[in-house]
């Protein structure tokens, strides 16, 4: 074995260069490696002439090179490989930074065959095993959409019951050569929203595994069946050169693979991350509460109206009084995310993307309706596709827009999302100049307050091979890149026209929270696995690095839900996420049918809870929940598929600003229920001697306790469907 070695973390390889042992210098955190079942330190994966692909692997061990380099302890593995293909020569560095829990990861590769050299899967770290038992399961954390954790993940890979499908594998982001449908595997960027993941036992800590890349480039994520003994498993990040068409050549990593240790739950490795990404440059304008290039209404919004979700109806007359009735009702500040404003049904797709609504009589009647909404204090934006274009479109011909979309690597379309069009490359100028140009025609002619760009944050990324769009066959920066410049162009042009107008887009990722003011995360309350593992949960595992940095709304639950249990503790993890809530599904004359009752009830309290703690819940940083003793219920949320166990029946959220914590209860119940809620206010950063307990709502108002100069315990007692919201601020 060869070890590096700090005052944070222990690591150790074999004589096949293989990571063997990794854990903290208290022992603590330790990750789950089993050194019989290592497999593969890399796979390289070339294609020939004729496309076919060969997979290369190490064929002896290395030569070992263990060095000190200023303050850092480094690895150096070199391989000699060669084969009917060629010849290869690997060379691995593992570097150790002085004081670090983690350490980085890169690889160089010498290609003197006449093959591309199509992807690198490195690091693998190999021989995953479940953690020891504890107290409750392992949980493998992933950054998908808002995030969600995976209960024995290792199990999960290995015995799959129910695969997704190939199509639902490809659209997701989650289609590889390499791995079988129970596999968890993802492209960044894409609706894997962050560049890491975390593996652990809540009790102990786990496995950090990232690649801190800048420039956010192409590249896949994954966690595999390993080992073919169905006990095994292996975390993968497979990388790619600019040109992925190109034989020979070399190879050098753009950006470092991060690998350490973390102590406690999934949000210990947020921290990691977090540490690193806030000095990335979509976090450059600072945090939410400073940017002033946000406007100050978007910052003060409690709820948003949305017109879709399984029922499409866009006539003023039939939204707009639905809106007026719960703004007033509800005491709050609205936004509405108008789809089909143009008068047509969203999804036929036939123009895509030119929402501006070209006959006059319909475009005089959604401004009259903007103008209502205006009137009574609502801002409302219009839904724009910026990722696809229909090719039976005026301007799509006039662009030769063929030129434009996205292709394989054999000049084929990569992508059509059926009647709505092709997938575009997000580089293209023409594209840009259309979605801009449609942007300021809402803005313009309909009197709009920005757009709702969709599918910028949501899709995966899907690999160019166009050699005339500017930049390396197989996509390298093509998708961030793209994006950004034309986001950076819709930006300039609202803002000239209104420093109030605002864009948005779909679900979350990074690399663009400069350039878009909010964006529609409903993921958060979506109780379905997105990997297809029915006792998965959704985490707000984006908030637990960029909640002060980006402001979200949003929910996958409508009204024409009818199962009241699955839509009060869907809805619960908006509020305690950290989100602005939104009603979907609710039109004029509704108010008055007994069925939406109970909705509009339980929506009137979590709406009135997050205008209590708006600053909290919009600006805040994100913190771990806080302690609470109570009771747990299942909560059944799909005909064919087991109910969530173990659910607390009051959850908690967690915000600091301004070193004051809210934290926000919720009782997703229909019975009274009590719980004992415990904190340290110093150990959620707060300075101070001693510290005061207050409730900002239901009602008044009032300190509950006035000098607490240790750890807080308080016996909470909610009515059914109910929330609360406490605020621990330092004694003046």
């Amino acid at each position: 074995m060869v070890a590096l070695e700090n005052s944070r973390v222990r690591m150790a390889f074999d004589s096949h260069g293989r990571l063997a042992q990794l854990l903290d210098a208290r022992g603590v955190a330790r990750a789950p490696i089993d050194e019989r079942a290592l497999t593969e330190a890399f796979i390289v994966e070339l294609r020939n002439g004729a496309g076919e692909v060969i997979h290369v692997s190490p064929q002896r061990p290395p030569r070992l090179d263990r060095r000190q380099e200023g303050q850092a302890q480094t690895l150096v593995c070199t391989w000699e490989l060669d084969g009917p293909w060629g010849a290869l020569t690997v060379r691995t560095k593992v570097t150790l930074p002085a004081d670090s829990p983690v350490s980085e990861w890169t690889v160089d590769i010498d290609n003197r065959t006449a093959c591309a050299l199509w992807q690198v899967a490195y690091p693998r770290v190999s021989g995953l095993t479940a953690f020891p038992p504890a107290d409750g399961p392992d949980w493998l954390a992933i950054p998908f959409e808002m995030g969600e954790k995976v209960p024995e993940a290792v199990a999960f890979v290995n015995n799959r019951v129910k695969m997704i499908d190939t199509w639902a594998r490809s659209e997701y982001g989650a289609y590889d050569v390499e791995g079988k449908g129970g596999d968890i595997a993802f492209s960044y960027p894409g609706m894997w929203a962050m560049q890491f993941m975390a593996y652990g036992h809540p009790s102990t800590g786990g496995l950090y595994f990232a690649a801190h890349d800048p420039q956010a480039l192409y590249k896949r994520f994954g966690f595999y069946a390993d080992a073919t003994d169905g006990e095994h498993a292996a975390m993968v990040l497979k990388q790619y050169p600019e040109d992925r068409t190109a034989a020979g050549g070399r190879f050098r990593s753009f950006y470092p693979a991060v690998i350490g240790v973390y102590e406690g739950d999934w949000w210990r490795a947020s921290d990691i991350y977090r540490a690193w990404a806030l000095k990335q440059r979509w976090a450059q304008r600072g945090p939410t509460r400073r940017r002033t290039d946000i406007p100050a209404w978007a910052k003060e919004l409690d709820l948003w109206y949305w017109n879709w979700q399984f029922h499409n109806v866009g006539h003023p007359d039939k939204v707009v009084p639905a809106i007026a009735y719960l703004k007033e009702r509800f005491g709050a500040e609205v936004a509405f995310h108008w789809y089909g404003c143009n008068g047509e049904q969203f999804g036929s797709g036939w123009r895509t993307p030119e929402e501006y609504p070209d006959n006059r009589d319909i475009r005089e009647t959604l401004v009259r309706g903007v103008r209502q909404l205006h009137s009574l204090g609502v801002r409302c934006i219009p839904y724009i596709n910026a990722r696809l274009w229909n090719p039976n479109t005026a301007s799509f011909r006039q662009a030769d827009g063929m030129k434009w979309i996205a292709t394989d690597e054999h000049g084929r379309p990569a992508h059509k999302w059926g009647a709505l069009g092709y997938t575009m490359c997000p580089t293209a100028p023409p594209f840009h100049d259309l979605i801009a140009r449609v942007t300021n025609q809402m803005i313009d002619g309909c009197e709009m307050d920005g757009a709702y760009l969709d599918q910028i944050s949501s899709c995966y990324s899907v690999p160019c091979f166009h050699r005339a769009h500017g930049h390396g066959p197989g996509g390298h920066d093509h998708w961030c890149r793209g994006y950004r410049e034309m986001l950076e162009k819709v930006q300039a042009d609202i803002k000239r026209r209104a420093p109030d107008n605002v864009i948005t887009s779909e679900s979350v990722i990074e690399c663009y929270l400069d350039l878009l003011d909010l964006d529609l995360a409903r993921e958060i309350s979506g109780l379905k696995s997105k990997v297809g593992c029915p006792s998965a949960l959704p985490i707000p595992m984006f908030h637990s690095v960029y909640h002060d940095y980006h402001m979200t709304y949003g929910t996958v639950q409508t009204f024409k839900q009818t199962d009241m249990p699955h839509f009060r503790f869907a809805e619960a993890l908006c509020l305690v996420g950290g989100a602005q809530l939104m009603v979907s599904g609710f039109f004029a004359g509704d108010e008055a049918k007994d069925k939406f009752r109970p909705h509009l009830d339980y929506m009137e309290a979590l709406t009135r809870a997050h205008v209590a703690g708006r600053k909290w819940l919009n600006l805040g940083v994100w913190k771990p929940p806080a302690a609470l003793r109570c009771d747990s219920v299942e909560v059944a949320y799909w005909p064919d598929l087991p109910p969530k166990t173990g659910i607390p029946v009051i959850l908690n959220g967690c915000f600091e600003l301004g070193g004051e914590l809210c934290i926000v209860l919720v009782n997703h119940t229909a019975q009274a229920r009590e719980g004992t809620l415990s904190l340290d206010p110093k150990a959620y950063g707060l300075d101070g001697a001693a510290f005061e307990l207050w409730s900002l709502g239901p009602g008044a108002k009032k300190r509950l306790v006035s000098d607490s100069a240790g750890a807080l315990e308080w016996r909470v007692a909610l009515p059914p469907a109910s929330a609360q919201v406490l605020a621990i601020v330092p004694r003046r």
